[in-house]
């Protein structure tokens, strides 16, 4: 999966999340919480500082136990310590490595996309899509085309799939749209949280295995294929009937002496 975004959208910061984070600042609340131990702290500053003598120095001994052990003993250590790591790499994800923005891109590769950054120009991200979907049809890497978007000027795109045999599923807010009427397939996002979106794909699936079953078994009037046809067919009946009457020809021509005069 993949998605394109702009700078802007990817450090864009909504303006609820920045009042919090004032009141954060100039509150003296404990909202800063280290999610290896469960500690609080006054500011960020402090957080990381604790972060970087207890934690990083602990997993960095627990690293270094594990790449000098040999044999069972590794098995074992990895075993042992393979919650403790893992916590420590969540939490460092979000206290070491600064956001940018709110943390979308990081929260998008998370989920499993690909995030590319394209340039702040209009429609930039939209040309970036569009591109992208058109190579990847004629590389013939794809068989079905999922668009995540609310945009009416991606019907082309659709459309172009549509005409190549692909199929089309739209996830969109819009009851309604230009998008959804087009593609064969539509979901709204609150199907998708409820997962109703999840049990009705099976008979969508369903739906277009039939479909192709369907039109294998479709009879089409193609007119070259049927005059080719019987051309053939009158060709074939004439030089049978040409061959039976040559025979009989040929039968009544030896029938014609008496059966006991023979060649000399």
């Amino acid at each position: 999966m993949i998605t394109y975004a702009n700078e802007h959208a990817l450090s864009y910061v909504p303006p609820v999340v920045k009042k919090k984070r004032k009141e954060r600042k100039v509150s003296n609340d404990l909202e800063y919480t280290c999610r290896v131990c469960g500690r609080r702290f006054y500011t960020n500053e402090k957080l990381i500082n604790h972060f970087k003598q207890i934690h990083e120095c602990e997993n960095m001994k627990r690293v270094n136990q594990i790449e000098s052990a040999r044999g069972s003993r590794r098995v074992n250590l990895v075993a042992k310590y393979a919650t403790k790591m893992h916590k420590y790499k969540s939490a460092s994800r979000d206290i070491l490595s600064p956001k940018v923005g709110y943390g979308l891109a990081d929260e998008l590769r998370r989920a499993g996309f690909w995030v590319k950054c394209v340039p702040n120009k209009p429609d930039a991200s939209d040309i970036g899509i569009r591109d992208h979907l058109l190579d990847m049809m004629d590389k013939k890497m794809v068989d079905c085309v999922l668009l995540i978007s609310d945009d009416p000027n991606f019907v082309e795109v659709l459309e172009e799939a549509k005409s190549r045999c692909l199929r089309t599923v739209v996830v969109s807010d819009v009851r309604e749209g230009v998008l959804k009427r087009t593609a064969d397939a539509s979901f709204s996002w609150e199907e998708v949280l409820m997962e109703k979106a999840k049990k009705e794909a099976v008979a969508v699936v369903g739906r277009w295995k039939d479909r192709d079953v369907l039109k294998t078994l479709e009879w089409t009037y193609d007119p070259e294929r049927d005059r080719k046809y019987y051309l053939l067919s009158d060709i074939d009946s004439e030089n049978w009937s040409d061959g039976e009457n040559g025979d009989d020809h040929f039968l009544q021509k030896e029938d014609s002496g008496a059966w006991w005069e023979l060649d000399s």
